[in-house]
C-alpha cells in the first residue's frame, strides 16, 4: 500500500516526464537534421522525402499538389531574422509566422508526413530583458538562451501546430546553433 506522499511523487513524476499535449519536442534528433540538410533532391518534386520551406514562401503550399507527395516524411520550416534586432522587430516576425501558420494545414494532405521541424532563428524568442546578449561566448549563457528560445517557440505555437497537424511529430531546432 502506498501513502499519499508516494502517490504525489508518482503523479509528479508522470506529469514531468510525459510531454504535454501540443508540445514541440526538442532537441530535434541529429539524424533527422542531418538527413534533411544532406538530402539530394530528385528531379520530380513529388518524389521528395524531405523539403524545406522558408516563411516567405508559405503561400506556395496552397497550390502544391501535396497529396501526390507520397514519399514526403519531413518538412523543415525555416524562419528567422537578425538575432541582434530590437524586440519589436523580432515580435513582428513572430506575428508574421503566427498569421501564416494556418497555411501549414495544407501539409495534412501529405500521406506519409511524419515530422515537422520548426527551424527557428537563434535568439528570435529571446528578449532584451532576459539579460542574454547575442554573441556571448559563455557556453552556459548560450545553452540557456538556446533552451529558452525553443521553450518560448513551444509555448507560442506548440498547441496550435499539434491541433492543426494531428499525428505528426513536431520538433524545434535553433537555426545557427
Amino acid at each position: 500500500m502506498i501513502n499519499r506522499f508516494q502517490y504525489f511523487c508518482y503523479i509528479a513524476l508522470i506529469v514531468t516526464v510525459l510531454p504535454a499535449a501540443g508540445e514541440i519536442l526538442y532537441p530535434t534528433p541529429d539524424d533527422l537534421i542531418s538527413a534533411t540538410d544532406n538530402y539530394s533532391y530528385p528531379g520530380n518534386m513529388t518524389a521528395f522525402k524531405y523539403f524545406k520551406i522558408h516563411l516567405d514562401n508559405f503561400e506556395m503550399l496552397k497550390g502544391m499538389p501535396l497529396e501526390k507527395y507520397e514519399n514526403l516524411e519531413a518538412v523543415v520550416i525555416e524562419f528567422g531574422g537578425n538575432p541582434d534586432a530590437p524586440d519589436t522587430v523580432k515580435e513582428k516576425l513572430i506575428v508574421s509566422l503566427e498569421n501564416k501558420l494556418p497555411l501549414l494545414s495544407h501539409l495534412r494532405k501529405c500521406p506519409r508526413l511524419k515530422y515537422l521541424v520548426m527551424h527557428t532563428g537563434e535568439f528570435l524568442f529571446i528578449r532584451s530583458t532576459d539579460g542574454l546578449p547575442y554573441n556571448n561566448s559563455d557556453p552556459t549563457n548560450r545553452k540557456k538562451a538556446a533552451i529558452l528560445n525553443l521553450e518560448r517557440l513551444d509555448r507560442r505555437f506548440g498547441k496550435k501546430l499539434s491541433d492543426m497537424l494531428p499525428g505528426i511529430k513536431i520538433y524545434a531546432h535553433n537555426w545557427g546553433w
